[in-house]
């Protein structure tokens, strides 16, 4: 009777060391998105509802997600605005969630008088031990019902097809780039965007385009624009020797449609 008394116990002992020798399972592994609609680059219209399908997974337990809408454009206001004017789109929510698998649905009424052009839409999520997921985005394209025709940008100076070579003599400091061509829409113009960018896309710490030198022009009227009417000049200072720049000319309507061009310069300085 000792004897199985003692050997009971000593199981007993050895089973509990066992126990407290087993260790909880440590997530070390971020949660993963996967958008499912829309699909990349889809079209909606102002008016209409933008389908959202989004899944969330993790392999132990999901904490949560947040949803995103917002432009994928020249954000700034410009020039007068009122309540007739289109406006950017936004729309983000918050969800806690739980579990390893979650599938969030929506359908977004997309607003009527909105501003045309290009948004992205944004996924994220967090695990319950901190994990932050990839973010995924997509493009969408979105369309202003009073106005889906994009405008007509024609560009013959500088060439569109050839290099444009801009030489500084020796003591020359400033250079104007001329331009000669159009910009037209079917109902109204309203601005113009001109870009000197380093070529090849040099990109900030940011991620954005490398941009020497701006000009914008938000104050269009009528149905057309002579692009001769803009002054846009480049420094010495600011070029290199035998540099390649990109000229991004990009036209825009009232509700935001546009169109654009772009010219290869090179710089040669004496």
């Amino acid at each position: 009777m000792n004897k199985i008394f003692i050997l009971a116990l000593f199981l007993g002992i050895v089973l509990g060391a066992c126990k407290k020798e087993k260790k909880e399972e440590v997530d070390t592994q971020k949660p993963s998105i996967t958008i499912i609609k829309p699909s990349e680059n889809a079209t909606v219209t102002g008016g209409q509802t933008l389908q959202l399908e989004v899944k969330f997974t993790d392999n132990m337990n999901l904490s949560q997600y947040k949803l995103e809408v917002h432009p994928n454009f020249d954000g700034h206001t410009h020039g007068k605005t009122n309540e007739e004017m289109p406006t950017p789109w936004e729309w983000d929510t918050i969800v806690n969630i739980n579990g390893k698998e979650h599938t969030a649905k929506f359908s977004i009424s997309v607003p009527s008088n909105v501003k045309a052009g290009n948004y992205h839409l944004m996924a994220m999520c967090t695990d319950a031990a901190g994990y932050e997921a990839p973010i995924k985005f997509i493009n969408i394209k979105v369309l202003n019902p009073d106005d889906t025709v994009n405008p007509v940008l024609t560009l013959t100076k500088p060439s569109i097809t050839n290099e444009n070579l801009i030489q500084f003599a020796t003591n020359e400091n400033e250079k104007a780039i001329i331009f000669e061509g159009t910009l037209s829409d079917n109902k109204r113009v309203k601005g113009i965007k001109i870009q000197l960018i380093e070529h090849r896309h040099s990109k900030t710490q940011h991620g954005e385009d490398k941009v020497i030198y701006e000009y914008q022009n938000f104050n269009l009227n009528g149905t057309s624009f002579d692009l001769s009417n803009i002054t846009f000049k480049i420094y010495r200072e600011d070029m290199e020797d035998n540099g390649e720049y990109e000229l991004k000319v990009v036209g825009y309507d009232l509700v935001g449609n546009s169109a654009e061009k772009i010219a290869v310069i090179r710089t040669k300085l004496f």
